[in-house]
């Protein structure tokens, strides 16, 4: 069921990514996802006979308590790093990365908010679901893998984010050091702290719907594509300026929004359980972050009127409305969403 759930969503991605037929970036973004989901595909179901080969059973509690009697044989431990490796391709994370700009710049820009938000918050319960069950804490090479894919997503993303002019790009290195992020909290396993990670990816993936629809206003009405696509947008367009600022702050962890809390009560529970050096490397690669949204900021807050003033649906305005009613509600007062959530 794992295995059908992970295909069945990805399946129709290969195919709307290359949806728009005119545009080689788009042909060009369908055919890599086609091909490298495909390897990590394999890499999942291989990974998955090896599993059943060593302890006999398909399901994950059989396989868990089979595993505390009989120990963890070369062939469980060969199938779970496969499994592993297909999930860190899925949430995008270092240093299975690279089909993630590439299909971000080139799919349509609705898919690649579908993608960076709903796709990730599956695929990250999915992951909760299978290390809950098969428990990786115990032994140390799977904690030090994490740490590593961790620890190499959010400096790589964070780094290679701060040469990009392109907004969708720049999202897909930001996505990439975000999910790095998230998997401080695997090292954790515990029940409350898959609440923070979906806490976390939620208001992450509010943050990402309302700033790509914003692009891709923008880009309709001025053709440009790139961040200073949105040089003066305050002047021309407050509720989209002020919209898009906010979303940058929440990006970069500034008080009181919802992305302070998102990064804060992962690194608190990193702390908690001895994982002080790696909540040190979160919030110095967060600090290195907020460069890139600040200068974001900085393009849309400058005086400029060779861009067109922007126009927007009253639907469109009370869905950005909502949007960010949600990242500043939810950053005043957290422990809400913390509750409904767990």
């Amino acid at each position: 069921m794992l295995f059908l759930g992970t295909e069945i969503l990805s399946i129709p991605l290969y195919i709307l990514a290359a949806s728009n037929r005119k545009n080689l970036a788009s042909n060009e973004a369908g055919l890599k996802y086609y091909l490298l989901g495909s390897f990590a595909t394999c890499f999942m179901l291989l990974g998955i006979t090896l599993i059943y080969g060593a302890y006999g059973s398909f399901d994950l509690g059989v396989i868990a308590s089979t595993r505390e009697s009989m120990g963890e044989s070369s062939l469980f431990t060969t199938g779970l790093f496969l499994v592993i490796c297909a999930f860190i391709f899925k949430i995008g994370a270092v240093p299975f990365h690279f089909w993630a700009p590439d299909v971000y710049h080139g799919a349509p820009t609705v898919l690649t908010a579908f993608v960076s938000t709903v796709v990730k918050v599956a695929i990250f319960g999915a992951l909760i679901k299978f290390v809950s069950f098969i428990g990786l804490q115990p032994k140390v090479h799977w904690v030090l893998l994490l740490t590593l894919v961790s620890i190499a997503s959010m400096v790589f993303g964070n780094l290679a984010s701060l040469k990009q002019e392109n907004f969708k790009r720049l999202m897909a290195y930001t996505g990439i050091a975000n999910a790095g992020f998230v998997l401080i909290a695997y090292l954790v396993l515990q029940h409350e702290t898959y609440v923070y990670v979906i806490y976390n990816l939620t208001v992450y993936s509010v943050a990402a719907i309302i700033a790509l629809s914003i692009y891709s206003t923008v880009k309709t009405q001025t053709n440009i594509d790139t961040i200073s696509g949105m040089t003066g947008l305050l002047t021309h367009n407050k509720l989209l300026g002020v919209a898009m600022i906010i979303c940058m702050l929440s990006f970069a962890g500034i008080p009181p929004l919802a992305g302070f809390f998102a990064k804060y009560f992962i690194l608190v529970e990193a702390i908690k359980y001895d994982y002080t050096w790696i909540a040190v490397v979160g919030v110095l690669v967060s600090v290195l972050a907020a460069y890139n949204y600040l200068r974001i900021i900085a393009s849309i807050g400058q005086r400029d009127d060779t861009i067109p003033t922007i126009s927007l649906s009253l639907i469109h305005r009370a869905f950005i409305i909502a949007g960010i009613v949600f990242l500043v509600v939810s950053g005043l007062m957290p422990e809400i969403v913390i509750s409904w959530l767990r």
